[in-house]
């Protein structure tokens, strides 16, 4: 197999690693390692090496860019090697590495649900356990803005022993009187919980229970569902599920249903519309509505801004802020990247989103 000592050979051909691939932005793009969950930047010229070179001799790509670019090719392709994006291989090994398929494929109607509890909140657990055991629902996040009472807690989690949910993502509020222990505990003892976020914390800390669960403080002020869709590279996801997801589908909102503290039935518990109560709704019902799933097939690639940014198909979304609230296509309110600059700004000192940030009561 031909390594990089033999750049300047002719006859032999470049090939991405299997979930290695670039993504091109308006200033300059970024290469993605899926399987190792990295990425690195790359100059928009090297984007179009990879893309419209991709099947053709190293000796071809070298006469196309002429002998006063060889050197800048070569460092280019040596940063690909040493970063093992790349190898190399005969013009007749290259049928044996197709493109991987990035259609996206869930059996589920609904893959993930969030459910918002406050004080007030008067919620049938039971009843709404069932909702989504009916719905074969892999997933669910459990946020509570008050402090709640780890008895109740734990009597919730156990209506789950039994259902369709494999994982369970708990968020409550830091409570003084509660050790880190019986934290701890909770996780050991509930398989299907994923770890737990604890809000309004003295301090950040992560503590890691016998099982690998992380029981993570957060020292974030969290009153309810407005702290959502704060777009940050600390939250971008750079895995095969997100940037399946993110070709054609959106990644916060796809087969997302939510239930909020009024009991409302929402894309998401900070998205304005309801399609009702889930005292007399079903989520099935819900589910299936067209105008429901609309908002699930918004993809980075629509919305403005975004389909310009290098960072679209690991960056998540938000549909409930918006620059431009009137417009579902528009830039979300608390992203502060500006993919022309390549500069990221903090979103609320934007002066183009004072109008916004009024609007949405922020």
């Amino acid at each position: 197999m031909p390594n990089s000592a033999t750049l300047d050979k002719s006859k032999i051909y470049f090939r991405l690693h299997s979930w290695c691939i670039p993504v091109r932005g308006v200033s300059r793009s970024v290469i993605c390692d899926l399987s190792r969950q990295s990425f690195d930047f790359i100059p928009n010229e090297l984007y179009a090496i990879l893309v419209d070179k991709k099947g053709h001799e190293m000796e071809r790509i070298f006469e196309h860019y002429g002998e006063d670019n060889r050197s800048v090719i070569e460092e280019y392709f040596q940063f690909l090697l040493d970063n093992e994006y790349i190898f190399f291989c005969e013009e007749s090994e290259t049928e044996q590495f197709p493109d991987v398929s990035l259609s996206l494929e869930s059996p589920f109607l609904i893959n993930n649900c969030i459910i918002d509890s406050q004080k007030y909140s008067n919620h049938n657990w039971k009843f709404i356990t069932s909702e989504l055991d009916e719905l074969n629902c892999p997933a669910v996040q459990l946020r509570f803005f008050y402090r709640e009472e780890l008895q109740k807690i734990e009597r919730i989690l156990q209506l789950f022993d039994d259902s369709s949910i494999k994982n369970i993502d708990l968020l409550v509020e830091y409570d003084e009187t509660i050790e880190v222990n019986a934290y701890l505990q909770l996780c050991d003892r509930f398989p299907r919980l994923s770890g737990i976020n604890i809000c309004n914390a003295p301090q950040d800390n992560v503590i890691l229970t016998s099982l690998v669960k992380p029981v993570s403080f957060y020292s974030q002020k969290i009153l309810d569902h407005q702290f959502c869709g704060i777009i940050h590279p600390a939250y971008f996801s750079i895995n095969r599920e997100v940037f399946i997801e993110a070709t054609s589908h959106n990644t916060c909102l796809y087969k997302k249903i939510s239930i909020d503290a009024d009991g409302q039935i929402r894309n998401c518990p900070s998205m304005k519309e309801s399609f009702g109560s889930i005292t007399q709704t079903r989520l099935r019902d819900i589910a299936l509505r067209p105008e429901f799933q609309f908002i699930g097939t918004i993809a980075k690639k629509n919305i403005d801004v975004c389909r310009n940014c290098e960072f679209r198909m690991i960056c998540t979304d938000c549909r409930a802020y918006l620059t431009q609230p009137e417009d579902i296509y528009s830039k979300p309110l608390k992203c502060g990247y500006n993919p022309e600059t390549m500069e990221w700004q903090e979103w609320s000192k934007i002066p183009e989103n004072i109008a916004a940030k009024q609007h949405y009561c922020f």
